[in-house]
């Protein structure tokens, strides 16, 4: 039985991630599915074109799993890519400085994207908690803490979108 990879590029969120962009722009039939990505796995035969899950973690890890049981690399290959093409290019000592400026430009741009996407989500979740308060029903604890969490992580994504 395949196993789920756990690969780990820079940025949080797959639809800012490159090398997220380059896996699924290989793949075949891919469809936005949940909070992931589905598509044809290219590393067998099988008649679905949705036996294929690629997501990403919290934490920028690229996770892939065929319902097949393919191997993650044998799945990489497959698409002309090795693991090392699934992640962020790292800035090293004899690069060039204009590439290290690509690199850390690349780097903010993928922040600002990871954080516009959780202010995003997280005002979403204040919207909701202020209509429930303004049409008179009170939040219970779980409600509340969920509340003080979107309003902290709308703090923090202000801070990284001002450079803080």
């Amino acid at each position: 039985m395949g196993s789920a990879a756990e690969l780990h590029p820079v940025g949080r969120h797959h639809h800012s991630s490159a090398p997220f962009h380059l896996l699924l722009d290989r793949l075949e039939h891919v469809t936005k599915y949940g909070t992931g990505w589905r598509a044809k796995c290219p590393a067998h035969d099988g008649k679905s074109t949705s036996s294929l899950s690629i997501a990403a973690a919290d934490d920028g890890r690229i996770l892939i799993h065929c319902f097949g049981g393919c191997e993650p690399l044998a799945i990489v290959h497959a698409v002309g890519l090795e693991l090392s093409d699934l992640f962020e290019k790292r800035i090293t000592a004899d690069m060039t400085p204009k590439e290290r400026r690509k690199l850390r430009q690349a780097a903010k741009q993928a922040q600002w994207e990871a954080a516009r996407s959780m202010l995003h989500h997280e005002a979403q979740v204040a919207w909701v908690a202020g209509k429930q308060i303004r049409a008179g029903e009170p939040l219970n604890d779980d409600d509340d803490a969920r509340l003080d969490l979107a309003l902290d992580r709308i703090t923090e994504a202000g801070r990284v979108l001002n450079g803080r």
